[in-house]
């Protein structure tokens, strides 16, 4: 009896599903696309400038060109063709990442929060009042008697 409780919790247990690494997902994409170069014919569309200096598709211009099916060593070759083309992104990402990491690490927003709920604790609504007035003034302009009167109020 114990025996076959014991084999249902590893049935059990092996039904779970669990999230696949992001690597992983990333190459089924990648093959699944290059899988479709074969399949799916070529195509392209007439392009212009438009006013603003933007490359844009002429409605009604598609024509079937000869496909370009992706080879493996284009395959494998495309994550590395993909980051050399978007290095200044990833340098950003990584330096926002960063930033937020610092901020994170020192606990700066738990202790600005911290801080601002103790400043206003006792004093009702000015808080929820003090929030919504600097939010829609960083939206606009204000002059610096709405600051004044601001600070003064509050």
């Amino acid at each position: 009896m114990e025996v076959l409780q014991s084999q249902e919790k590893e049935v059990k247990q092996k039904k779970k599903f669990s999230m696949p690494n992001t690597l992983v997902i990333m190459a089924v994409v990648i093959a699944l696309v290059a899988v479709a170069t074969y399949l799916i014919p070529g195509g392209a569309y007439d392009r212009v400038l438009n006013d603003q200096g933007r490359e844009v598709v002429v409605s009604g211009t598609y024509k079937a060109i000869a496909s370009q099916p992706q080879s493996l060593f284009d395959v494998l070759q495309s994550p590395i063709e993909g980051i050399v083309q978007g290095g200044e992104i990833i340098a950003f990402l990584f330096i926002v990442g960063g930033a937020f990491n610092l901020i994170a690490e020192t606990k700066a927003i738990n202790f600005g929060i911290i801080r601002i709920v103790n400043l206003f604790k006792g004093k009702g609504t000015r808080l929820p009042l003090a929030s919504s007035i600097t939010e829609a003034m960083q939206t606009s302009r204000p002059s610096k008697k709405i600051w004044v009167y601001l600070y003064n109020y509050l």
